[in-house]
């Protein structure tokens, strides 16, 4: 089981449902009984999406390909 330190919490990484990244702040929506929503600004966003960033530690999966388009 793999955990972040966000702030004073531990975040098990597998309880994570989705992350917003935006320029200025992250939404986080964890997938627990109440679906807590997070939200962080500043230093510790920015952290955050450095972790998320980094190859390394979080395997990256691009989306699928789209079909093509047909005309109608």
């Amino acid at each position: 089981m793999k955990f972040i330190r966000v702030g004073d919490r531990l975040i098990n990484l597998s309880a994570i449902a989705t992350i917003e990244l935006f320029e200025d702040k992250i939404i986080m929506l964890l997938a627990n009984s109440t679906q807590e929503r997070l939200e962080f600004s500043g230093q510790i966003a920015q952290d955050i999406k450095d972790y998320f960033n980094n190859q390394k530690l979080v395997d990256i999966v691009p989306p699928p390909p789209r079909p093509p388009l047909e005309a109608v």
